[in-house]
């Protein structure tokens, strides 16, 4: 009698265990094709800046391509690049390019900072 009171129990839970699992599989499926579109983001860059075409991305070729995703009015990537360590392999360069766009999203607001903290011009905030 126990397995008979507790069949609806255990349906509502293969029920929830089912759209669980449908649920895990549609972000796997969605991280999967973010992971392609990924890939042939980088397979294009490097295919248009890797001059060299030797598979890395030297000073001049990084700065070449954030330079397509700076500001019309800012082309001066050069302080973040000279951050970088080169040459920069292909699994590193979806990285640089995404914090490049979060600074170049936040550089209005960054230089307003700078400007008013940076007392000596000297690019960094001093105690």
């Amino acid at each position: 009698m126990t397995s008979i009171c507790n069949a609806p129990v255990m349906a509502q839970v293969a029920a929830i265990n089912h759209a669980k699992n449908r649920k895990r599989q549609q972000l796997l499926e969605r991280q999967r094709e973010r992971e392609k579109r990924n890939e042939a983001l980088v397979d294009e860059w490097f295919r248009f800046y890797d001059e060299s075409r030797d598979g890395e991305l030297q000073q001049e070729e990084l700065s070449a391509l954030l330079r397509k995703f700076a500001k019309k009015n800012s082309n001066d990537v050069r302080p973040f690049v000279e951050d970088q360590k080169f040459p920069i392999k292909r699994n590193e360069v979806l990285e640089i390019v995404s914090k490049f766009r979060a600074y170049i999203a936040e550089q209005d607001e960054l230089d307003s900072i700078f400007e008013r903290y940076d007392a000596n011009g000297s690019g960094s905030l001093e105690d």
